[in-house]
């Protein structure tokens, strides 16, 4: 962080409330969340999303709206369990900017605590550079 303590303060200037209400009934689940304003030129974040298990895959679908407005727009995804691995698929639009994301991913348990992971990302922008980004690593829940 750069700049003085009233400088970082400022930028959270007033309380933030968070709320989130699930429902589940068979294999449909819902959630939707919000997040008031931390600032007074930041505005509300929300986001509502949606996920139905077809037994092999699981669907989804988002659309979410960040405080800044910057991260506005839909995404969905796609992602199925085979034994120890679970691998999927997620695309993303930024309503906006028209910049589009697509995920792919793979995780595999070690353990009931461990996963081994692999994830390659690339954003397509509207006006910029594209990007790209491979992760990869282990995660371990204490």
């Amino acid at each position: 962080l750069k700049g003085t303590m009233e400088d970082v303060l400022a930028i959270h200037d007033k309380a933030s409330t968070q709320a989130r209400v699930n429902y589940a009934a068979g294999p449909l689940s819902v959630a939707v969340v919000a997040e008031t304003a931390r600032s007074a030129t930041s505005e509300t974040a929300y986001g509502v999303g949606a996920k139905y298990n077809l037994g092999m895959a699981d669907v989804t679908l988002r659309y979410v709206k960040s405080p800044n407005g910057t991260d506005k727009g839909l995404s969905g995804g796609v992602a199925g369990k085979f034994g120890a691995t679970t691998a999927g698929l997620q695309l993303a639009r930024n309503s906006d900017t028209k910049d589009m994301g697509v995920e792919l991913f793979a995780n595999y348990a070690l353990s009931k605590r461990t996963t081994l992971y692999a994830d390659f990302l690339r954003v397509r922008k509207d006006v910029g550079d594209d990007t790209n980004k491979l992760g990869l690593g282990v995660q371990h829940n204490f």
